[in-house]
């Protein structure tokens, strides 16, 4: 609760320019992703150009933006206190190029939610492989499974770490051609459904 007081009281001047939608949004976005707070919710919704957008819904289904300006290409969101501070940043997956990396590929943003606004902590854009996929550990603070290309035809499944700046690898799971294991796959699918429950 105390990690979005601020976000809304001071987002009450944020009122959408457009018209609301029947889910709360401005019109002509949609949902892409919702994670649950102990007072609402943070929404990702994309308009029909592909831009991202974050909001906050209370717990009356009214979405507030948060000032992020536009995420192109986003597709992913999730919620974490990667820096140990009690808030949760907002974790955004997006497919878009980058400045220093021209490829279209899915890059990852992390975000701090203060005062009706987003402060960027992390514009790593990528991980230490090509990542297709993203779960947030329930039960480790600043822990993210990746699912990832890393050349060659080959995957894997890594776990990468919040560090002082950003996310560093920090373990292999599994390497190799194909699909991991049965096991491992049904636990990184129970760590994806974990990142929808309240943080």
């Amino acid at each position: 609760m105390r990690a979005f007081a601020a976000i809304l009281v001071l987002c009450a001047f944020c009122a959408a320019t457009s018209p609301a939608s029947a889910d709360g949004l401005p019109a002509g976005q949609r949902e892409l992703a919702r994670r649950a707070l102990r007072s609402g919710a943070v929404v990702l919704s994309a308009d029909a150009t592909g831009r991202g957008y974050l909001h906050y819904v209370a717990v009356d289904d009214v979405a507030t933006p948060l000032a992020c300006g536009p995420l192109p290409g986003a597709w992913g969101l999730w919620l974490d206190d990667v820096d140990g501070d009690g808030r949760a940043e907002a974790l955004v997956a997006s497919r878009r190029p980058a400045r220093f990396d021209p490829a279209v590929e899915n890059r990852l943003l992390v975000l701090s939610l203060a005062e009706g606004r987003c402060v960027p902590l992390w514009r790593g854009t990528r991980l230490a492989g090509r990542f297709d996929d993203l779960a947030v550990s329930s039960s480790n603070r600043g822990e993210l499974f990746a699912w990832e290309r890393i050349g060659g035809g080959s995957r894997r499944v890594a776990i990468y770490r919040w560090s002082s700046f950003g996310y560093a690898l920090e373990r292999v799971l599994w390497q190799g051609e194909g699909a991991p294991p049965a096991p491992l796959r049904r636990h990184f699918d129970s760590l994806h459904a974990g990142s929808e429950e309240e943080r």
